[in-house]
């Protein structure tokens, strides 16, 4: 396990005589010690087909001139919205999901590449002009980028960070794109909204899962020194010029006039999403739990 690995694991751990990382956050320590240095979906099955060598970048020095730009996210976070404003710009190249394992392994395949960092170049190449690289990213992706020594392929690394502050909207969100396996609008779903079964009670373990995800983005991105800007998914909604304009000051890249326009993408949201939000607020009351403030 390489240093900061270490460093991260511990800090997460915590210990009885120094408040821990996971508490500066304000969360319990247990899930982080439980998940943190774990290997995500998509790093176990690029492993399962790249060796070691493979998977790693090896060299002492930046590979590219251009920055990195991580879009951290937790699933329904916005992310998509976000990414779409940012290509509007016209300063970097990317914000896909090209760190899936299904989508690396079929375009390294098509190029005849043989190593990640490879795929990497070639993403890269893509880029025009002085443009940045920008990756969409969970927090285990983030730390399989660490891991792999990739990170340091390029002279700076920042990090976006895209949350939602009405968590149960964004649970319930998730609930519904997983029956419907529509992950966008532009996406047909695979059944209509009205026979959506959902389980009300799973919503709790989203909830806390999506939590405790937003908190490793902002733990990993200290521990590994990233500038992190968090981008606040109704505030983006409510004022989306003076939320890029903002982004892009952080990305180094100002544009005080910038505009955006029209998003490809169009809100979900309806009905559905309403009556099981009310649903799970409702069962809470019964069982006499604490209820959130579902406007939040």
């Amino acid at each position: 396990m390489i240093g900061w690995l270490k460093s991260l694991t511990a800090q997460a751990a915590g210990s009885r005589n120094q408040a821990t990382m996971a508490q500066a956050l304000g969360v319990q320590s247990d899930p982080y010690q439980a998940r943190i240095g774990s290997k995500g979906v998509h790093q176990r099955a690029l492993e399962e087909q790249l060796s070691a060598a493979q998977c790693k970048f090896g060299g002492a020095e930046p590979a590219f001139d251009r920055p990195l730009i991580l879009l951290a996210f937790t699933n329904r976070s916005g992310s998509n919205l976000l990414a779409d404003y940012m290509r509007q710009s016209d300063v970097l190249f990317g914000l896909g999901e090209f760190l899936n394992h299904d989508f690396v392994l079929r375009k390294m395949g098509t190029l005849g590449l043989s190593c990640f960092p490879d795929y990497i170049r070639h993403l890269d190449a893509c880029c025009t002009g002085h443009k940045a690289l920008g990756l969409k990213a969970s927090w285990d992706q983030v730390q399989m980028l660490a891991q792999w020594n990739i990170l340091t392929m390029f002279p700076e690394v920042r990090m976006l960070h895209i949350n939602r502050e009405n968590f149960l909207a964004q649970a319930v969100s998730l609930l519904i794109a997983d029956k419907t396996q529509q992950w966008t609008s532009l996406q047909t779903p695979g059944m209509a909204t009205e026979d959506v079964e959902v389980d009300i009670k799973s919503l709790g373990r989203i909830i806390q899962a999506q939590r405790q995800e937003n908190d490793l983005i902002a733990l990993i991105a200290k521990m590994l020194g990233i500038p992190r800007h968090s981008v606040v998914y109704e505030a983006l909604c409510q004022d989306p010029n003076t939320c890029l304009r903002q982004v892009l000051e952080f990305c180094n890249r100002p544009d005080p006039e910038f505009t955006v326009r029209e998003p490809a993408l169009k809100v979900q949201s309806g009905a559905l999403n309403k009556r099981i939000a009310e649903q799970y607020l409702e069962m809470l009351r019964r069982t006499g739990a604490e209820v959130p403030d579902p406007s939040c």
